[in-house]
Parts: structure tokens; C-alpha cells; sequence
């Protein structure tokens, strides 16, 4: 069966560079963004294309020229394999496996991708039902027309670039990370300026939403463009219906993970002015006094005060616990962890770092006692 295999990929290889050198032997015809086709796919009422074909046109039209030439088509369809990575649950729709952005909202593990064979990109759809909230329809514009300067980067790459076939896995990674760049740069300067300026009514929608649900007027293109997953975290919260002290709550410690404390400690400032007790809030605020001020008596504080208003509060135990590791006070880590884990909410395990934490502790404590034992037995 190897030999067989073998020989398959060699002859691959032999086409794959045929189709190469055919191609170099004359240059790529222009393409008018204009006359780039888009195809697209509706089979049923559930598959949702966030951008339609006009907003891949406009974006097309803002790349630079040339960036087009020799492609063949721009194609809006819905992935028909299994994801292939990550969390999966069997959608409702059609019972394959992807990945559930939020409640509700299905898709694959790649977004969109190039063939160089015929020089086509496809873009995948999302599988919902048919009324989808504004803020992740906004989100999904843009994620989608980043997939396509994505996999536009990745047509000028074979195309101009680097025109020859390539099979080794880091000179492929290597492609992927100057994809990933060019996307970047293309979002920040194209993609988003376009989704403002034509769709300035639902983005005001999705800042009051924002603004609404988790406590803090944040441009939300802070969130969606540079770091989704505060904004998806928000989402999925409100949509599952967690108590809005809690969704807050939780979005400020999402935004503290990205760096974002300027906004989180405004939300958290706001909760405990009403809530002076809320032991999510002071477990954030307390993750943050240690994090961004090395402030560890002040985290300390922050940290008792959560866990008398809640013993079971896994966020202040943490906080406490990671306080004491980077102190490398061993013995205040143990104790600690052994209360956590005593205090875990019944059914549920207590956090992964916690544990490991305690294993950590009790080795570097042996290890004091070892030597003080040695020194101390008779010659």
C-alpha cells in the first residue's frame, strides 16, 4: 500500500509541476475586479453567506492592482465535509460536524480556500437559522472578507510570487504566515473601513449592543478585528442567558487576557460601585493588580475579599494561587490549592492550573526537605 501511495504522490507532483512551467510560459491575464465572476451557492434557507456579492466586489476593488490577475472565479458555498479540528457538534441542519461559534451558528474549520489548478477561491458559508443577530452578522461580514483577502494573498503568492509547486510542510507554513499578513494588513485597511462606511448603521447597533451587555463603550471593531474572542465570549454569554452582572463579569476578564485592561477595569469599577461584594469582579480586579502593577498584597486583598463573599469563586482561587507561584511561595501555593480544590463546586473538577499548581508546590517543597534531611543524619 506505501509503495502505491508513493508512486500516487510522485505522478501528483510530476502534474502539479506540468501545470507549473505551462502556466509560467506566459503571464497571467489582467483581471478588472469588476469581471471577477462570483458564483453563489443558496441551497437552503439555513446557509448563510455573510457577505454578499457586492461586498466582494467593493473589496476587490480596493486591492491593489494587479492582485487580481489571473484569477477565475470568487465562490460562496457551503463546506460539505466534517471539520476537521477543534470542538465539534453535528449541526442541526445537515448533521455533520463543525464548530459552533456561538449558539446557534455552525461552520467549518477553514473558512475559505485557493486552488491554484483553477486559480478559484471559495468561501464558506455559515449554517444558521434565518434570523441572525446583528452583532454576529457584523462579525461574520468581516471574518468572511478577510477570508477572502486571505486567499487572495494566497492566489498573487502562486501566481507571482513564488510560481513553482512547494510540498515541504514549513515552506507551506512559511506561505500561510505571509498570508496571514497580508490579511491583516488588507483588514485594517480595506475590509474595515469598507464595512464602516457602508453599513455605519448596524455598526452603531453593535456599539450600543456592545456598550449594552457588557458594561463599557468600546469601539467593537477593537474587538472583532484585533482580538475576537472577548466579543465572541460577550455573545455567547448574553445568548445563553447569564445573569448580566455575571456576563459582565466575565467580558472584563475576557478583555484583561487580550491586554485590554483600560476597558475592563472601567466595567469592573462600574459593578462594584453596585456590587461591592461580587466575587467574579474582585477576582478579576485582583488578576489584574497582579498582572499589569505587580501588585501582590493588593491582589491578596482583593482575592480574601471574593472568597468570604464566595468560597467557591475558582476565579479568586486562582488569582491567590498564580499570586504565590510567582513568588515562588511554595508552601502558601499548596495550602492555597488544597483549599480550592476542598471548596470546588460539587460535580465539577477545579481548574486544570490548580491542580498542576499543587503538584508543582509539593515537588519544589521536597526538594527543600531532601537536602535539610541529608545534613542532618549521623556520619
Amino acid at each position: 500500500m506505501r509503495d502505491v501511495a508513493d508512486r500516487r504522490r510522485r505522478r501528483s507532483i510530476r502534474e502539479s509541476a506540468l501545470v507549473h512551467r505551462r502556466r509560467a510560459a506566459w503571464p497571467p491575464n489582467h483581471v478588472d475586479p469588476d469581471e471577477v465572476p462570483i458564483i453563489v451557492e443558496r441551497s437552503a434557507p439555513y446557509v448563510f453567506h455573510p457577505a454578499h456579492d457586492e461586498d466582494i466586489r467593493e473589496v476587490l476593488r480596493r486591492l491593489p492592482c494587479g492582485s487580481l490577475d489571473g484569477l477565475g472565479e470568487v465562490r460562496l458555498c457551503l463546506y460539505l465535509g466534517d471539520s476537521e479540528w477543534g470542538p465539534r457538534v453535528r449541526d442541526p441542519f445537515t448533521g455533520r460536524l463543525r464548530r459552533e461559534l456561538v449558539p446557534g451558528v455552525f461552520g467549518p474549520s477553514v473558512l475559505g480556500t485557493y486552488t491554484f489548478s483553477t486559480a478559484g477561491i471559495r468561501i464558506h458559508a455559515w449554517l444558521c437559522g434565518p434570523h441572525v443577530a446583528v452583532p454576529i452578522a457584523i462579525f461574520l461580514k468581516v471574518e468572511s472578507l478577510r477570508t477572502l483577502v486571505h486567499e487572495v494573498a494566497h492566489h498573487f503568492d502562486r501566481t507571482f510570487r513564488r510560481g513553482r509547486p512547494r510540498w515541504d510542510v514549513n515552506e507551506r507554513e512559511r506561505d500561510e504566515a505571509w498570508a496571514e499578513r497580508i490579511e491583516d494588513e488588507h483588514a485594517l485597511g480595506i475590509v474595515i473601513p469598507y464595512v464602516v462606511e457602508q453599513y455605519r448603521s448596524e455598526c452603531e447597533e453593535l456599539a450600543g449592543w456592545v456598550a449594552e451587555h457588557g458594561g463599557a463603550a468600546i469601539d467593537p471593531f477593537e474587538l472583532v478585528d484585533a482580538a475576537s474572542r472577548p466579543f465572541l465570549d460577550l455573545v455567547r454569554s448574553v445568548l445563553v442567558g447569564r445573569p448580566r452582572n455575571a456576563t459582565r463579569a466575565l467580558f472584563a476578564r475576557s478583555l484583561h487576557r487580550i491586554g485590554a485592561n483600560v476597558y475592563a477595569r472601567s466595567i469592573l469599577r462600574e459593578l462594584l460601585s453596585r456590587r461591592p461584594d461580587d466575587a467574579r469582579a474582585l477576582a478579576v480586579s485582583a488578576c489584574i493588580a497582579q498582572c499589569e502593577a505587580k501588585d501582590f498584597g493588593t491582589a491578596e486583598q482583593l482575592s480574601r475579599r471574593a472568597l468570604a463573599a464566595d468560597p467557591a469563586c475558582m476565579e479568586a482561587w486562582d488569582a491567590l494561587v498564580r499570586g504565590y507561584a510567582i513568588r515562588r511561595m511554595w508552601r502558601e501555593a499548596a495550602g492555597a490549592c488544597e483549599s480550592a480544590i476542598a471548596c470546588a463546586p460539587v460535580g465539577e473538577d477545579p481548574p486544570r492550573y490548580i491542580l498542576d499548581t499543587l503538584e508543582q508546590a509539593r515537588g519544589r517543597l521536597d526538594e527543600a526537605i531532601a537536602p535539610a534531611s541529608r545534613a542532618v543524619e549521623p556520619a
